[in-house]
């Protein structure tokens, strides 16, 4: 099911790397997330989820994905105990209401995956089409609260400093630094009549045998 090319990354910027044709077959990936509905993302009592925008998510284990987590593992050199690398995730999102959609203005929840032991994220896009793909910001000044992203989304452009913007396409797939500020790149209404839809998956690096080297 999750069978991939052979992994060839370039690097397009410091701690960024793009890999296009990931999958050998990804409308078999389309197929499968078809078949199973997405779950509502931190929904909460003042999120706007599912009022201005639906962002969703499917979580599920899948014994074929083992071997893609290996095999990224071994290409980027991450030493990993973490066993748990058969979960499958997606990112899906509509907009709702136009009104809410002021891309002129702001950006879309500036965010890092910078916790203890996470080394890389990947997102795997999966538009046939194409999308306005994912920014990556400069970090200084960073203040913004991960739990209030749903109820309060959209962040001023003006606090934020724009380093770089990897524009999907079809089965590409983009590798990166935790560490970096990122976020869905909207410019545009794109997204009101069809659903935006990745992929993403994290790996984790030992820290257990690094901290006794």
């Amino acid at each position: 099911m999750f069978e991939i090319n052979k992994l060839n990354f370039n690097k397009v910027y410091e701690g960024i790397y793009v890999m296009n044709s990931f999958y050998k077959d990804p409308h078999l990936i389309l197929d499968l997330f078809d078949k199973v509905s997405p779950s509502p993302f931190k929904w909460s009592l003042n999120s706007k989820n599912l009022i201005n925008f639906s962002d969703l998510r499917h979580v599920f284990r899948h014994p074929d994905f083992l071997q893609v987590t290996q095999n990224l593992k071994e290409y980027f050199k991450i030493d990993s105990a973490k066993t748990h690398h058969d979960v499958v995730q997606t990112n899906i999102f509509k907009m709702n209401c136009k009104s809410f959609n002021d891309y002129k203005n702001n950006y879309w929840m500036p965010h890092d995956d910078d916790i203890d032991g996470l080394k890389y994220t990947f997102i795997i896009y999966l538009n046939k089409k194409g999308c306005d793909g994912t920014n990556f910001y400069d970090t200084d000044n960073f203040d913004y609260h991960k739990d209030s992203e749903h109820a309060k989304p959209w962040v001023d452009k003006k606090n934020f400093k724009l380093l770089y913007n990897v524009k999907s396409q079809f089965n590409m797939c983009v590798a990166f630094k935790t560490n970096l500020l990122h976020g869905m790149a909207i410019n545009s209404d794109e997204f009101f009549n069809d659903f935006r839809i990745n992929q993403v998956t994290f790996l984790w690096e030992n820290l257990i045998k690094k901290a006794t080297q």
